[in-house]
């Protein structure tokens, strides 16, 4: 773009509708996550904690793919299963082949935030391979999971065979790494209504069962809380208020959200 303006997502003659934005760099629509993900680069400098991809298919050689694959045993698990706990032992590793998982870290005091929200083709579950060490966290399918399942046996034939999956192992590892620290760096930045803002943007889907395909979030107020560090307390207050100035509505365990654009500034 030259020594001109630098490229902007949000439009302030945006007619796109309520739903979509318009990226001037690349001359087409972002999706809601694109939207979070370049608002998170902009405030910590990292991509967010929840949309980044922890796949590690892409950095595996063809060789490596093959044998992952080849040793990957399926496992089907219903919604609110837990997964492993933490301070357990780990003896496997995970890919997310549909549904959706979410990595939690308990207090002695009770209190729980949220880690991270692994999507299909995401890989988890691999640290305490790597060190011996316990589960750092707790793995619970938020829906109808199934799980690609590689335990210690051929975890450690791959590490030794494929020079590709240790690569893939360190990429994966330093990517959380980067990740944790952009959660906290967002914690002490962001306030609580901008960061309530960034989370309903990340988790955003069209909804097809609605008539009119809305953007809809479809979960409790308890779990948005733990995912922005704050109590349910505090947080439907602020999702009255947004309510109130048309940015989202409210149905039941549906949260609606009726003006993306406004919300996007609303994070910022």
């Amino acid at each position: 773009m030259g020594g001109g303006e630098p490229c902007s997502t949000t439009d302030p003659n945006l007619q796109a509708g309520p739903f979509r934005l318009w990226d001037h760099c690349q001359s087409t629509y972002l999706e809601p996550r694109d939207v979070a993900i370049s608002l998170i680069q902009r405030s910590t400098g990292e991509q967010s904690f929840m949309t980044a991809r922890f796949d590690m298919m892409p950095w595996l050689d063809p060789e490596a793919a093959s044998a992952f694959k080849a040793v990957a045993r399926p496992r089907n698990l219903k919604a609110g299963q837990t997964i492993y706990m933490q301070d357990d032992p780990g003896s496997e590793m995970y890919r997310v082949v549909s549904g959706h998982v979410r990595l939690t870290t308990r207090h002695p005091d009770g209190k729980e935030a949220v880690f991270l929200l692994f999507v299909p083709d995401d890989c988890f579950g691999v640290s305490s391979l790597v060190d011996d060490g316990m589960r750092p966290q707790t793995a619970e399918c938020l829906s109808d999971v199934q799980l690609d399942v590689i335990d210690r046996r051929d975890f450690e034939m791959l590490r030794n065979n494929h020079r590709s999956f240790v690569d893939a192992l360190l990429r994966l590892l330093a990517r959380q790494m980067r990740i944790v620290s952009a959660h906290y760096a967002r914690s002490s930045i962001l306030s609580l209504s901008a960061r309530i803002a960034l989370r309903l943007i990340e988790l955003a889907e069209f909804d097809s069962r609605a008539r009119d395909n809305l953007l809809a979030v479809h979960l409790p107020q308890s779990e948005l809380a733990a995912m922005t560090g704050a109590s349910r307390q505090s947080v439907n207050p602020i999702l009255q208020q947004l309510q109130r100035s048309g940015l989202i509505r409210i149905e039941n365990r549906r949260i609606i959200i009726t003006d993306l654009p406004a919300l996007t500034r609303a994070a910022e």
